[in-house]
Order: structure tokens, then sequence, then C-alpha cells
């Protein structure tokens, strides 16, 4: 049975920097482990097995969500761009023995800010999913959950264009309305660094982050060389400031 890691990059070729510094992060951790990318900019590097060109929409939140099920490998894990591996995570393979699907809640439960897409039909008890980090195990029943994710999304975007909004809260009614079995992970192998360092303890593995600086790093709880990489350039698709140091 075929395991890989895969990548998504479009709409801004400056996540091309992204995707090197992360999938190198994912390399040194997990040496044997086949990368591939789908990406609407030209990538050479040998730290990718498979490169796959792509064409992109205006959106790439739904890039992701119609891309994702065409993944070249049986046991799938999805990785954003904005992540940084810290450490083998080989037991989220071992989760889709008696999974379809893992990730970790949205730390904000709902990122339909706007409430431009109300689903009054599922209770608030039943959070969004972050689709940062994904564990994806081929089948038919995934597949159904996934189209209906893209078809979800597709159809938002037909009825309200120039609304702007990502992809979970199509995942969330998929994964709902769907029969596929779902593990939830622990923040560990999805560590938000998005807002204070306090959120880092130093036994995570994936941190996925907007931004991060030499400062940052600097204050993480974090030994040695694990913090010894060049930092994240601000990821295109955020205007964000880190808290100004007291």
């Amino acid at each position: 049975m075929s395991t890989g890691a895969l990548y998504i990059i479009t709409q801004d070729p400056r996540y091309v920097d992204l995707l090197l510094t992360s999938a190198a992060s994912l390399k040194k951790a997990m040496p044997e482990l086949p990368i591939s990318v789908f990406s609407q900019f030209s990538v050479e590097s040998d730290l990718f097995d498979k490169v796959f060109s792509v064409d992109a929409t205006k959106d790439g939140f739904y890039d992701k969500a119609r891309l994702i099920r065409d993944s070249p490998y049986e046991r799938t894990l999805f990785i954003d761009a904005d992540t940084y591996v810290l450490e083998p995570v080989p037991e989220l393979f071992s989760l889709l023995d008696h999974f379809d699907c893992a990730a970790t809640h949205e730390e904000y439960l709902n990122t339909d800010w706007h409430r431009r897409y109300p689903r009054t039909d599922i209770p608030s008890s039943f959070p969004e999913f972050n689709t940062g980090i994904l564990m994806l195990k081929r089948s038919d029943r995934l597949n159904r959950m996934l189209d209906e994710w893209g078809a979800l999304y597709r159809q938002y975007l037909e009825e309200k264009p120039g609304q702007p909004i990502n992809d979970q809260p199509f995942f969330r009614v998929a994964a709902y309305f769907g029969d596929v079995r779902i593990a939830t992970l622990t923040r560990e192998y999805n560590c938000k660094f998005r807002r204070c360092s306090t959120q880092v303890t130093g036994r995570e593995f994936i941190l996925q982050a907007q931004c991060m600086s030499k400062s940052w790093w600097a204050g993480l709880p974090i030994a040695e060389p694990r913090n010894a990489w060049e930092p994240f350039p601000c990821c295109p698709s955020r205007d964000y400031k880190p808290k100004p140091e007291v």
C-alpha cells in the first residue's frame, strides 16, 4: 500500500519558498517518505518524488478541496506549505489502519467569520477540522466525502461570488453528513504558531504558521538543533503583524 506526503500550492508564487522550507523539514524528519506536490508554478527540487503541474482557479482554498482527491498515494499525509515538521510522525499512518481520515479540531471552532455559510442543521458541538494537516486513506466512502467537500465549495462560489471564505466550513459539512471515520489528532500534530510562542512547549511534531521570525524562534522552548533553520517569510495570504515585544 503506497504512502506519501502531498502539498498543493496555487495562486501566489511566493508559496514556493514556503513549500521548499516545509518539504525540507519533512524530508529531514522522514527521509524515506515520498513527497509529491501539485503546483501551478515551476518547482525544481530533489525533495520531491513527483511534481504535478495543475491549473488553478481563482480560489486557492477551493484548489485544495478539488485537487486533494487526486493524491498519488493510497495513504496520504496532506500538509500545507506553511508548516515545519519537527519530528517523524509514522504513527499518523498507523491511525489509518482503523480510520479513513485524521485531523485536529480548528482552534477557532468556526472560521466562517462573516457568517456567509450558516448551517443551522449541524449542531455547534460539531466544530470544524483544521485542514492544514490531513491524513487520508483512499476508499469509496472517503472519495464521496472529498467530492462533497469540493461540490459544496463550488456551489458556494457560484452562488456568492466576491464573498471570500475558506475550505473548512465545507469540510465540516461533508464530514458531518458523510460516513467516514475521522480520528481527532492532538494539537502536537498541528500546532498553530500564530499568536504567541506560549503555545509551543517543545513536545510538538508539526508547527503550522502564517509568519515566523528569528526573534520568535529565539524565544521558543525548543532545543537545538530543531530550531536551526531559516524562518518562514510572511505568508502572502495574511496581513499578519507579530505582537510587539515589551
